[in-house]
């Protein structure tokens, strides 16, 4: 990684930046003086325009509601610990985002794999002897797929809705106007069996 050094030879990493805050301590003080609202109960923060003042409130905002998602997140992890009977996980859990330390990954958002697996099986009795040349849908002619289960197609036919009610409607620019169009389309204009 390249270095950039100022005219007086330091190093640009080594500078403090000063146009950043601590997020945490800014939501700390915000909880503890109730001032949510620009310039938080501070001296000597520049002044800002009513937009100004509205976009960082906003940001303020998101912040809060961050910080309670994690501290929500700390919690649920170091309850749901504890029932497992993993003190020391609960311990070194709420250890690491009281110090501000990168937290373990969580276990809570995992689903646990153990249990009793259900399998349920059903069946469907279709049709026998069903014409692969006959289309349950008049006017459209049998697709390849269809003519490959036709008993299934037919099954389809009764239980889906008509293929003229199942349509989208497709925006598109036309090429000898210019102008913009939109069109609706069926699952029967393009001739699709069910």
């Amino acid at each position: 990684m390249k270095s950039t050094k100022t005219e007086e030879g330091v190093s640009i990493e080594a500078i403090e930046a000063r146009n950043v805050i601590d997020g945490l301590a800014l939501v700390e003080h915000m909880k503890a003086t109730g001032n949510k609202t620009y310039p938080f109960g501070k001296s000597g923060l520049p002044a800002a325009s009513s937009v100004q003042a509205a976009a960082i409130n906003a940001e303020a905002d998101r912040l809060l509601e961050s910080h309670d998602a994690v501290a929500d997140l700390a919690l649920s992890e170091g309850v749901y610990q504890a029932v497992l009977g993993n003190y020391d996980r609960v311990a070194s859990t709420y250890d690491a985002y009281a110090r501000g330390n990168f937290p373990p990954e969580p276990d809570i958002i995992h689903t646990p794999l153990n249990g009793i697996g259900i399998t349920h099986r059903f069946g469907l009795h279709l049709a026998a002897g069903s014409d692969p040349a006959v289309s349950p849908v008049p006017t459209v002619t049998m697709t390849p797929r269809a003519q490959a289960e036709p008993a299934l197609n037919n099954w389809l036919a009764q239980i889906l809705p008509p293929l003229d009610q199942v349509a989208c409607v497709v925006a598109f620019k036309e090429a000898a106007t210019g102008l913009d169009k939109t069109q609706p389309v069926t699952l029967r204009n393009l001739g699709l069996q069910p």
